[in-house]
């Protein structure tokens, strides 16, 4: 089918064919943009969960010179328990042949579980230091620890290298 430029001026008026696509490009424009935003909207959330669960710019590194030889004797031969039951701040010292058992990092689905039970058997109490992020993701997990008389300490929620 040829058109041809009618004279003095006039234009035809458009097919249907073609009043269809100028619609249908008149469509495409609003949904290529919301597209485009929820897909930027979806990868910012995805993007700031990853670094709030440590996943996406984790800091996994150890500074140079940060071994315990920087640290005191007093703090490395032991020293007193800082308490504040009942609102008192008082410290207690360790007894002699006294074992203080911790865990560092976690919870973690498949060895915590396992660890818990182990210390349940044999009545034994523990200390664990966890992460943050991780607690978020696995808060059933510290309700059996602590349910159980265990101790739970944060040990950061990201677990950045607090040297640097």
């Amino acid at each position: 089918m040829t058109t041809t430029t009618p004279s003095r001026g006039r234009r035809r008026a458009p097919t249907r064919i073609q009043r269809a696509a100028g619609r249908a490009a008149a469509l495409q424009k609003p949904r290529v943009i919301l597209a485009g935003l929820l897909l930027l909207a979806l990868t910012s959330v995805m993007l700031l969960d990853g670094y709030l669960r440590a996943e996406v710019g984790g800091d996994q590194r150890v500074r140079t010179g940060a071994s315990s030889s920087k640290v005191p004797d007093k703090v490395l031969d032991g020293g007193p328990i800082l308490t504040f039951r009942g609102g008192q701040a008082t410290t207690v010292s360790v007894p002699d042949k006294t074992i203080a058992l911790t865990f560092d990092d976690g919870p973690n689905p498949t060895w915590t579980p396992q660890v818990l039970a182990i210390l349940k058997k044999y009545d034994i109490p523990a200390t664990f230091f966890l992460v943050g992020s991780m607690v978020s993701r696995y808060p059933g997990i510290v309700a059996d620890m602590v349910e159980q008389g265990n101790e739970v300490g944060i040990h950061t929620f990201t677990h950045v290298d607090l040297s640097y």
